[in-house]
């Protein structure tokens, strides 16, 4: 099974998520993408066959396209554009921090060995996905609704929100979307160059984490291998 087969849902479904979004609120919806995404994990780790692996392959991709889409999208609701660069930029750090401790992680639990009759490379998958499972159901309580609805704010901090979502109304247009705003965004120039130039970073850095596995087995090293895929 090819490393990247979830990219065919993460696809499909990332613009549904940020919609979604606007509808039913942040919390609900990372919440759930969060818990969709532990679920398939799980799943993956009880895999038997080919199909199996696929299966939950597509379904993690499907959930997966609402974190990372639905946070950018998030951020762009609350800030403007010359300081939404920053927080997307830490998101971006984080996911790049979360890789250089995976490979430590998953080398951690390949010494536990097998463990209740499962192989370790399965216990990855239980307990990668068990922590993140009990992070999507926080989500749910934790996370507000929308910016000027955040439960730590005191009245004067959410009043402050409120008026800045009107100030930017008059550049962002208002919150409804409407099917005129799809075509727009579909004749809109900037949308493809903006598209073009996310593909081409994602390559030196997506594609060194699909491939990664062939040069470490270009190396001879088999042992760091099973790590890096369990990973």
């Amino acid at each position: 099974m090819k490393p990247d087969t979830n990219q065919i849902t993460y696809i499909l479904c990332d613009v549904l998520w940020v919609i979604s979004i606007k509808r039913f609120g942040a919390n609900l919806i990372l919440g759930i993408a969060t818990v969709g995404w532990s679920a398939a994990t799980l799943g993956t780790g009880f895999c038997n066959t080919y199909g199996q692996a696929l299966a939950c392959r597509l379904i993690l991709g499907a959930f997966e396209s609402g974190l990372i889409p639905g946070m950018v999208f998030i951020i762009s609701t609350i800030w403007n554009r010359n300081q939404q660069a920053k927080r997307v930029a830490i998101i971006y750090c984080a996911t790049t921090i979360s890789g250089a401790f995976a490979g430590l992680i998953a080398y951690g639990i390949q010494t536990m060995g097998t463990r209740r009759g499962l192989e370790p490379w399965r216990w990855l998958f239980i307990i990668e996905s068990a922590i993140s499972f009990t992070i999507g159901l926080i989500f749910v309580f934790t996370i507000p609704v929308s910016a000027e609805k955040a439960w730590f704010l005191n009245s004067e901090q959410a009043e402050c929100m409120r008026k800045k979502k009107q100030r930017d109304a008059l550049f962002k247009g208002q919150d409804k979307l409407q099917p005129k705003h799809i075509w727009m965004a579909l004749k809109d120039p900037l949308v493809y160059i903006t598209g073009l130039s996310l593909f081409a970073s994602s390559l030196p850095l997506l594609g060194f984490f699909t491939f990664l596995p062939t040069i470490i087995l270009g190396f001879g090293y088999v042992k760091l291998l099973i790590a890096t895929v369990n990973s």
